[in-house]
């Protein structure tokens, strides 16, 4: 412990007697943090920019898919998938401004694979849900279905990379792991033209069933959606 005290008290007495010492050594600094300065404004504006044009392209592509009258699902599907890819790619360039290159990302990356696959299982799997239901088309936007699993019900009103969301009677915004949904049972309403609706209507014995019977069929008739 002395000999620390004895070293750091000649470390003391050097930087009194040499002031010049400190002198040097910021002078010695500033190549360095200007150097780093400018790559931060670099990298300031390559966000910047890198983002104004991301935007841009996702609204040129989103208009190219409309036109093109490609499903709703679909356009959200490749819209967020295309924004990820984009975004991992300016993150990319960022990252080159600091001395960081693509290949030393890529190796740390592939050494800790089985760790990230682990942590990202879920999400992978809502990946490959998000796929399947793009491909298999078990529901599409605008379709009202139950998922089996949660019990949760509602309109579908987007499927993202990862959630679908549904939009329920009372006004809800319900986020659905695309995972659960590709492999749970799924109930949809909204596939058929033609579904039957089964209406239970309770009346007193004391009633007369004809006349009910009657005034049940004058309601129905005077909607032309029923048959």
């Amino acid at each position: 412990m002395q000999t620390q005290f004895d070293t750091e008290a000649q470390l003391i007495q050097e930087v009194s007697n040499n002031p010049g010492v400190i002198r040097t050594y910021l002078e010695g600094m500033v190549p360095s943090l200007l150097s780093f300065l400018v790559q931060l404004i670099v990298a300031i504006l390559v966000l910047l920019i890198g983002s104004r044009i991301i935007k841009f392209l996702l609204k040129l592509l989103r208009k190219s898919l409309d036109r093109s009258r490609v499903e709703t699902g679909v356009v959200t599907f490749l819209c967020s998938l295309v924004k990820y890819s984009l975004y991992f790619m300016l993150a990319m360039i960022i990252l080159a401004q600091f001395g960081v290159t693509t290949s030393s990302v890529v190796a740390v990356l592939g050494s800790a694979g089985l760790t990230l696959g682990l942590a990202l299982q879920g999400s992978l799997s809502n990946f490959a849900g998000g796929v399947l239901i793009l491909l298999l088309k078990p529901f599409v936007v605008g379709d009202y279905i139950v998922d089996g699993a949660t019990g949760q019900e509602g309109t579908v009103s987007a499927i993202t990379i990862f959630y679908t969301k549904l939009l329920t009677i009372d006004n809800r915004i319900i986020m659905i792991p695309n995972g659960t949904l590709s492999n749970s049972i799924l109930t949809n309403y909204s596939m058929n033209d033609k579904r039957r609706v089964d209406v239970e209507v309770g009346i007193s014995y004391d009633d007369n069933i004809e006349l009910a019977r009657k005034e049940l069929e004058r309601v129905m008739n005077s909607y032309s959606n029923i048959m």
